[in-house]
């Protein structure tokens, strides 16, 4: 997860342009007999804790450190010490922006769709961004990684994971 960290440090948006940004991981152990609802819980546990704890402050400060230390490491121990060396199968961006964005009284919210980009450490990405009271969702993908049959897999089970939702416990 990225977070944004201007609240955090107090910095003004209108005087300090630029990102300020933190991040954190959250892993969740796959298990056939959880579906959406029990990893979104496990997730939210989690990311509570990070968040109550702000243990995401420390993000630029641990990579300026690291990035000191991975010099003097061979590149079979650069691997096994920093975890972003790994790729990832997918990940999920996703934002809120109407904890940051409010438009003036009486104007009607705008629609928002976000595009994200992808990477070889990150080749499929689903965005979700709420704003204006509504939500939307985009899916991104590289093509050297998925073909349009996998990632229509992908976008299957994810709405198939959302109606579940809906449906009573």
């Amino acid at each position: 997860c990225i977070v944004n960290l201007r609240k955090d440090l107090g910095v003004e948006a209108r005087r300090n342009f630029g990102l300020f940004l933190g991040s954190f991981m959250v892993t969740c152990e796959p298990r056939a007999e959880n579906n959406l609802m029990k990893l979104a819980r496990q997730v939210h546990q989690q990311t509570d804790r990070i968040k109550q704890n702000r243990l995401y402050v420390g993000t630029p400060l641990e990579l300026r450190f690291a990035r000191l230390l991975l010099r003097f490491f061979s590149i079979e121990h650069r691997k096994n010490f920093y975890q972003k060396n790994y790729p990832l199968w997918g990940g999920v961006t996703n934002m809120n922006l109407d904890s940051i964005w409010q438009p003036p009284a009486g104007e009607r919210p705008v629609e928002y769709l976000r595009a994200v980009s992808t990477g070889p450490a990150t080749p499929l990405v689903l965005s979700v961004t709420t704003a204006g009271g509504g939500v939307s969702v985009g899916l991104s993908y590289r093509t050297a990684c998925f073909s349009a049959a996998e990632v229509e897999q992908v976008e299957s089970g994810f709405l198939e994971s959302v109606r579940d939702l809906q449906k009573p416990a």
